[in-house]
Order: C-alpha cells, then structure tokens, then sequence
C-alpha cells in the first residue's frame, strides 16, 4: 500500500494524469513543476521523424552564479561515453587496426594470465567477467567521491584491475562493467598511437560533426555542475583519460544529432544485441510494446537519459544536474505521453 501511494504521489507530482491533445505541452508543464518543486534541473529534446517536438532547459547549470540550464548547457553525460569509446573501437577494427575476436593481451601491457581469453568483443558488450570498479565503491559513496577525484583514479582502476580475478568465464554471461571501458580506452591509446581523448575526437566526434562534445579535460568551459541532495554541490570528479566509461560531456543538440547518425546502415550492428540484450554502447529492448534502444548515464551529481523508438522515429534526450530526481519515472511517464500506448 505505501509503494501504490508513493507511486500515487509522484504521478501527481508529474502531473500526468491529464490527458493532453499535444504530449509536448503537457511534457513542458510536468518538466516545470518537478524544477519549481527543486526535483529536477536540467534540459530536454524531443524528436519525432526529424521534427523537434521540445527543446527546453529547466532551473540552473550554477545555482551560486545564477546561471541557467540551457539546450546549449555542456553536460557530463557518464556512461553514455560507452557509445563513443565502442564506435572509436569499431573505427580501428575497419581500419584493420584490431580484431575484435582477438585476446586484450595482444594489446595490453602487464596482462594477468587470467586474461588470456578475454577479447575485445567481450570487453565491448560487457561479457569480460572483469569486476566492476563502481559496483564495489558504490556510486554515492564517500568512498567513491575521494577515489574518484584523485588525479591517478584512472591509473588506480587499471593497477587493480590486473590483481581480481574474474566473476565468471569470458563471454558465458553479461555483467556491467565500467572498469572493461576504461581497458577499451587503453587498447585504443596502444592501437591508435594517440591519446584516448585525441583518438576519439579524431575517429568520431570531429567526422560525426559533433561541435561541443569532447571527452572531460581539465579546464573545460561551459560545463554543468552537479548537486546532490539539498543542492549540495559535488566536487568535480578527475575523470582523467583514459576514462572511457564515463568522461563524455555533450549537449543535447549534439546528442540528437549522434543519435541519427546512428541510424546509418554502416551503424546497424551498434543495436544488435548480445547477452543482456546489450549491442556496442546500447542497450536494445522492448517498452510499451515498441522497440526500444536505450542507455542512461550516471555520476554524482550528474543524470542522463538518451532514448530511440525506432520503429517511431522518436529521440528522447534528458538532462539534469541534479542526481535524486526521478529520472526512470519521469523518462517512462514521458515515453507514455509521446507513444499513447
């Protein structure tokens, strides 16, 4: 009885209830209730067959200096990074720069015996049995902030990652794994001959025309800041390359614009998918009865949503920097309002 209610309450909050003639309108409106009511702060895009439905920022990039969250606020988009680290990888493999059926150690130093059958793909569509660094710190944790803001958090992650054993063997189960991105960016740093940031800006961002998109660097403008629960500022997070798994920042309009390219038919195996219904960067399911391809991204402080109905022609890209707002029920409440299923 607490869970329907809970339930209750959230959808009132939303203001979904009402049914509305244009779901954009009555999207905008539930938008602007959670951020009057300090649950949300971030932007929104909404496509449907090339058309731009909404396109809207919500409340504050930085609360302190009054500076609104706008559709050109650069945005940390954490693991969303996986679908740029996955296609820098294909890239290499069409260059016949690697195989993906190929063990990692062929292209990693110090390489653990126990290594020996991973590959490439496995790392890829997360099938490795290599643990995952996040899932032992614990996203919100003291623990994780202090790890993950110390300039030699990444080289950390790869020093023990050679010392676990694995969880199960390689390719006979899916299992997230942040720490097997950060070993693709490695592999690309080893085959590229370049920095895992350089790489990516050269194979991806900058022929997919992508203007403000970048792997996170010290430095970086015109970036979003994170809060946590009673808008508590989170200190900036290293994120230092290379960091595959989670150093993307992007914005919405460059998002969307990733989001068709990815439609190409030369881009068609990124939605096949494999164990876990996972593909390269992509998970691939079914919601509300349509096809669904879907990955989200987290940090402290930091929450994205990036959504395809294909069969729709629909995009859905959320945004906010405000990492306890009810992200999944207001994506699924919206995802309703735009398919009427």
């Amino acid at each position: 009885m607490k869970v329907v209610l809970a339930c209750l309450l959230i959808f009132l909050s939303l203001g979904v209830l009402a049914s509305s003639n244009d779901p954009s309108l009555e999207i905008d409106a539930m938008l602007s209730r959670l951020t009057n009511s300090g649950r949300f702060s971030g932007a929104v895009l909404i496509a449907r067959g090339g058309k731009i439905l909404l396109r809207k920022g919500y409340g504050f990039a930085n609360r302190a200096k009054r500076i609104p969250f706008t559709p050109v606020t650069r945005h940390h988009v954490a693991s969303i990074s996986k679908m740029f680290t996955a296609m820098t990888v294909l890239k290499l493999r069409n260059q016949n720069s690697l195989k993906l059926k190929t063990s990692i150690c062929a292209y990693l130093e110090q390489c653990p015996k126990t290594w020996q059958a991973v590959t490439v793909g496995h790392l890829l569509r997360h099938t490795s049995g290599i643990p995952d660094y996040e899932e032992k710190l614990g996203l919100y944790s003291k623990a994780y902030l202090e790890f993950m803001t110390r300039k030699d958090a990444t080289e950390r992650i790869l020093l023990q990652a050679r010392k676990n054993n694995l969880e199960f063997r390689p390719g006979t189960r899916f299992r997230y794994s942040n720490t097997g991105y950060v070993l693709l960016s490695s592999i690309v740093e080893k085959v590229s001959g370049m920095p895992f940031n350089q790489a990516v800006h050269e194979l991806v961002i900058k022929p997919a025309g992508l203007k403000n998109t970048g792997m996170f660097e010290a430095g970086m403008t015109g970036v979003s800041s994170g809060y946590t629960q009673n808008w508590t500022i989170i200190p900036k997070l290293a994120l230092m390359p290379p960091a595959g798994d989670a150093a993307l920042v992007s914005t919405l309009d460059d998002l969307y614009r990733w989001s068709e390219l990815m439609d190409a038919r030369e881009n068609g195996e990124v939605f096949k998918p494999g164990l876990g219904g996972y593909g390269y960067g992509w998970f691939i399911d079914t919601r509300f009865g349509r096809k669904r391809y879907i990955h989200t991204g987290e940090l402290p402080g930091y929450r994205t949503v990036l959504i395809k109905y294909p069969g729709e022609k629909l995009t859905i890209i959320l945004f906010c920097n405000q990492d306890h707002s009810p992200l999944e029920t207001v994506s699924r409440e919206m995802s309703k309002l735009l398919l009427n299923p």
